[in-house]
Protein backbone atom coordinates (compact mmCIF):
# COMPACT_ATOMS: atom_id res chain seq x y z
CA UNK A 1 0.00 0.00 0.00
CA UNK A 2 2.52 2.77 1.23
CA UNK A 3 4.68 1.74 -2.10
CA UNK A 4 1.98 2.45 -4.37
CA UNK A 5 1.18 5.40 -2.98
CA UNK A 6 -2.33 4.93 -0.96
CA UNK A 7 -1.13 6.07 2.56
CA UNK A 8 -0.97 9.57 3.35
CA UNK A 9 2.40 10.65 5.16
CA UNK A 10 1.40 11.49 8.69
CA UNK A 11 1.20 15.21 9.69
CA UNK A 12 1.13 16.26 13.13
CA UNK A 13 1.03 13.70 16.07
CA UNK A 14 0.78 10.50 15.23
CA UNK A 15 -2.95 8.52 15.98
CA UNK A 16 -4.30 4.97 15.38
CA UNK A 17 -5.81 5.99 12.40
CA UNK A 18 -4.07 5.89 9.42
CA UNK A 19 -5.71 8.20 5.97
CA UNK A 20 -5.56 6.93 2.70
CA UNK A 21 -5.55 7.73 -0.74
CA UNK A 22 -6.89 6.20 -4.35
CA UNK A 23 -2.98 7.33 -6.08
CA UNK A 24 -5.15 6.99 -9.56
CA UNK A 25 -8.12 9.80 -8.50
CA UNK A 26 -6.35 11.66 -5.29
CA UNK A 27 -9.22 14.04 -5.40
CA UNK A 28 -11.84 11.20 -4.16
CA UNK A 29 -13.06 11.59 -0.52
CA UNK A 30 -13.30 7.85 0.23
CA UNK A 31 -11.03 5.86 -2.11
CA UNK A 32 -11.47 2.46 -0.38
CA UNK A 33 -13.62 0.11 1.11
CA UNK A 34 -12.88 -1.08 4.98
CA UNK A 35 -15.02 -3.93 5.85
CA UNK A 36 -17.71 -3.58 3.32
CA UNK A 37 -18.00 0.52 3.97
CA UNK A 38 -16.38 3.68 1.94
CA UNK A 39 -13.61 5.45 4.34
CA UNK A 40 -11.22 7.67 3.54
CA UNK A 41 -8.95 6.76 6.55
CA UNK A 42 -8.53 3.18 8.29
CA UNK A 43 -7.73 1.90 11.98
CA UNK A 44 -4.23 0.96 12.18
CA UNK A 45 -5.34 -2.28 13.93
CA UNK A 46 -7.04 -3.08 10.86
CA UNK A 47 -3.78 -3.98 9.52
CA UNK A 48 -2.12 -6.56 12.04
CA UNK A 49 -2.42 -10.03 11.51
CA UNK A 50 -2.52 -11.95 14.56
CA UNK A 51 0.44 -14.83 15.10
CA UNK A 52 0.42 -17.54 17.05
CA UNK A 53 2.85 -17.49 19.72
CA UNK A 54 5.34 -20.34 19.83
CA UNK A 55 7.04 -21.16 23.14
CA UNK A 56 10.79 -20.84 22.51
CA UNK A 57 13.51 -23.25 24.60
CA UNK A 58 16.99 -22.19 23.55
CA UNK A 59 20.09 -23.35 24.68
CA UNK A 60 20.47 -21.24 27.42
CA UNK A 61 18.46 -20.93 30.79
CA UNK A 62 17.46 -18.40 33.40
CA UNK A 63 16.59 -19.67 36.31
CA UNK A 64 19.21 -18.28 38.58
CA UNK A 65 18.61 -14.76 39.68
CA UNK A 66 19.34 -11.31 38.20
CA UNK A 67 21.44 -9.20 38.86
CA UNK A 68 19.63 -5.47 39.16
CA UNK A 69 16.24 -7.07 40.53
CA UNK A 70 15.26 -7.52 44.20
CA UNK A 71 16.04 -11.20 44.63
CA UNK A 72 19.75 -11.62 45.85
CA UNK A 73 22.40 -13.03 43.52
CA UNK A 74 24.81 -15.45 46.62
CA UNK A 75 26.02 -18.90 47.24
CA UNK A 76 22.35 -20.23 48.70
CA UNK A 77 21.04 -19.50 45.08
CA UNK A 78 23.62 -20.77 43.27
CA UNK A 79 23.30 -23.74 45.58
CA UNK A 80 19.76 -23.91 44.85
CA UNK A 81 20.06 -23.47 40.80
CA UNK A 82 22.32 -26.34 40.87
CA UNK A 83 20.24 -28.42 43.15
CA UNK A 84 17.16 -27.57 41.05
CA UNK A 85 18.75 -28.65 37.67
CA UNK A 86 19.58 -32.09 38.75
CA UNK A 87 20.63 -35.03 36.81
CA UNK A 88 21.79 -32.62 34.19
CA UNK A 89 25.17 -32.44 32.56
CA UNK A 90 27.57 -29.72 34.80
CA UNK A 91 27.35 -28.02 31.40
CA UNK A 92 23.64 -27.61 31.39
CA UNK A 93 23.73 -26.32 34.95
CA UNK A 94 25.81 -23.75 33.99
CA UNK A 95 24.08 -22.60 30.54
CA UNK A 96 22.08 -19.95 32.54
CA UNK A 97 23.37 -15.84 31.44
CA UNK A 98 22.65 -14.56 34.98
CA UNK A 99 24.65 -17.12 36.75
CA UNK A 100 27.95 -16.96 34.08
CA UNK A 101 27.78 -13.05 35.00
CA UNK A 102 27.55 -13.96 38.80
CA UNK A 103 30.39 -16.06 38.11
CA UNK A 104 32.66 -13.42 36.41
CA UNK A 105 32.51 -11.73 39.65
CA UNK A 106 33.86 -14.85 42.05
CA UNK A 107 37.71 -14.24 43.37
CA UNK A 108 38.06 -17.90 42.54
CA UNK A 109 37.66 -18.04 38.80
CA UNK A 110 39.42 -15.50 36.51
CA UNK A 111 39.67 -14.25 33.31
CA UNK A 112 41.28 -17.22 31.68
CA UNK A 113 39.14 -19.82 34.06
CA UNK A 114 35.83 -18.35 32.51
CA UNK A 115 36.76 -18.33 29.39
CA UNK A 116 37.30 -21.76 29.51
CA UNK A 117 34.25 -22.25 31.52
CA UNK A 118 32.28 -19.66 28.35
CA UNK A 119 33.99 -22.19 25.59
CA UNK A 120 32.03 -25.02 27.63
CA UNK A 121 29.29 -23.74 27.41
CA UNK A 122 29.50 -22.49 24.28
CA UNK A 123 30.65 -25.77 22.69
CA UNK A 124 28.58 -27.81 25.08
CA UNK A 125 31.67 -29.73 26.12
CA UNK A 126 32.29 -31.52 29.46
CA UNK A 127 33.44 -29.08 32.07
CA UNK A 128 36.81 -29.70 33.31
CA UNK A 129 36.30 -31.57 37.24
CA UNK A 130 38.91 -28.79 38.57
CA UNK A 131 36.10 -25.84 37.97
CA UNK A 132 33.44 -28.57 38.95
CA UNK A 133 34.61 -28.77 41.84
CA UNK A 134 35.84 -25.06 42.60
CA UNK A 135 31.48 -23.91 41.60
CA UNK A 136 30.66 -26.63 43.85
CA UNK A 137 32.89 -25.47 46.66
CA UNK A 138 31.00 -21.70 46.10
CA UNK A 139 28.06 -23.00 46.30
CA UNK A 140 28.62 -24.93 49.58
CA UNK A 141 28.08 -28.58 48.04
Amino acid sequence: LAKDGWLVPPGGSPGGVTQLRNPADPAAKEPVMVAGKDAGEVDNDYFLCPVKIADHEGPLTSSFPIENRLLPQGKTELREHLRRMGSRPYVEKLSDFHLLLWLTKQPNLDRHDMTLLLDAVKTKAPVLEGYRVIIDSIAGL
